[in-house]
């Protein structure tokens, strides 16, 4: 995998063309060992996030993500994208939402209470400390990860900074 090359597309010129989608699990633990499941799909030209769905088990939340992609996008009367990036046509490096989930990891995530370092973090700030670990309520997880969504697509875009990635 370290050989492998990552995937080379060209990035979209414009919101709506090119969707990044990827499951994750959030840092934080509802019950010892049990992390929830979070599948997203983030716009690559706007870079906000325009789908997600989360549940305790990875069971059926593909097929509730691509239910609730639809629903989203008639809801808003916006076309579907042309386009969707995801682990059957790229490897896992290769995806461009990969390195968003890294800036909500440690941008967002890190904040909140009962936030799990990766055990083998380079950067020192990032790395798991002697602390122990804090169970937090399945529904504070949620609430959280939804809240650090919202924030994300009402922050300013990267190149476009007089905008939302929302407004985007």
């Amino acid at each position: 995998q370290k050989f492998k090359p990552y995937g080379k597309i060209t990035p979209p010129d414009h919101a709506g063309s090119l969707l990044s989608i990827d499951d994750r699990q959030p840092p934080f633990e509802y019950d010892t060992g049990k992390r929830l499941w979070f599948y997203n799909a983030i716009d690559l030209g706007s870079e906000a996030f325009t789908c997600w769905v989360y549940g305790k088990s990875k069971e059926g939340i593909i097929l509730d993500f691509y239910r609730q992609l639809v629903r989203n996008y008639a809801e808003w009367n916006l076309p579907l994208p042309d386009g969707l990036e995801c682990e059957s046509s790229l490897n896992s490096r290769g995806k461009r939402i990969e390195r968003y989930y890294g800036t909500l990891r440690y941008k967002y995530e890190k904040k909140r209470e009962g936030w799990l370092a990766r055990p083998f973090a380079l950067a020192e700030a990032n790395q798991k400390r002697s602390e122990k670990k804090v169970i937090v309520p399945y529904s504070e997880i949620v609430e959280g990860c939804l809240r650090d969504i919202w924030l994300w697509n009402n922050a300013p875009h990267s190149i476009i900074k007089n905008m939302s990635r929302w407004d985007v």
